[in-house]
This record gives structure tokens, C-alpha cells and sequence, in this order.
């Protein structure tokens, strides 16, 4: 399974909530050892802030600053960006709705309690 697959998958279920699809751990055939990881955390560190502010500064690039010349990395990460953003407003939804909900209730709660005490 190639990795744009693995993020597909992976979207497909999280947004669903498991009820679209079910990726079983066979079909996962991506496994990275921890000593891995350690061992290129520094490049790999690297490589995401490089990336990044080749999105985001566009008098970074030039020529001379390489990055990787890899379509296969550059697709990836555009899409873990792109899932991360997406990821980060379900997020943002969910809590203004907690809030929102919140704000509601305690405000009725206040209303029925001024009404009870207050004259008016």
C-alpha cells in the first residue's frame, strides 16, 4: 500500500467514525522501529520545518534551498498538512459547539435564577 492510499485510509476512518470502512492491521504493512525514528529524528525535524517554510515563504524558494526532490514526499506531506488542518477544525467545531452549548445553558440558569430573586 502506497502512502497516499495510508492516508486515504486512515481519513476515510477517522472522519467516519469506523462506520465507512475498516482497515485491518494486514493491510498496514508500514512498520518503523523506534530506533529508527531516534536515529533520523534530527533530519526528519529538519525536512518538516523546511517543508513548511516552503509553503508558507515564498522567498525560500529558490533554487538553492533543497529540500527533498521527491514528488512521492512532497504529495505526503501536503496531504498530512492537509489532514492535520482538517483534523484541527473538526476540532475547533467541536469545542465552540461544547462552548457554545455551555454559554446556552449557563445563561438560562442565570435567567432563571434573576428571575426567581429579581423584582422588576
Amino acid at each position: 500500500m502506497n502512502s497516499k492510499n495510508y492516508i486515504d485510509n486512515i481519513t476515510i476512518k477517522y472522519f467516519s467514525g469506523n462506520r465507512y470502512c475498516k482497515i485491518e492491521n494486514e493491510d498496514i504493512n508500514i512498520n518503523i522501529d523506534n530506533s529508527e525514528i531516534i536515529f533520523y529524528k534530527k533530519r526528519i525535524i529538519n525536512t518538516t520545518r523546511e517543508l513548511i517554510k516552503k509553503f508558507t515563504d515564498i522567498s525560500f524558494n529558490t533554487d538553492d534551498n533543497y529540500i527533498l526532490d521527491n514528488n512521492l514526499v512532497n504529495d505526503t506531506f501536503t496531504d498530512y498538512i492537509k489532514s492535520l488542518i482538517n483534523a484541527y477544525k473538526q476540532d475547533d467545531l467541536n469545542d465552540m459547539i461544547k462552548n457554545s452549548k455551555y454559554k446556552s445553558k449557563s445563561k438560562s440558569k442565570y435567567k432563571s435564577k434573576c428571575k426567581s430573586k429579581c423584582k422588576y
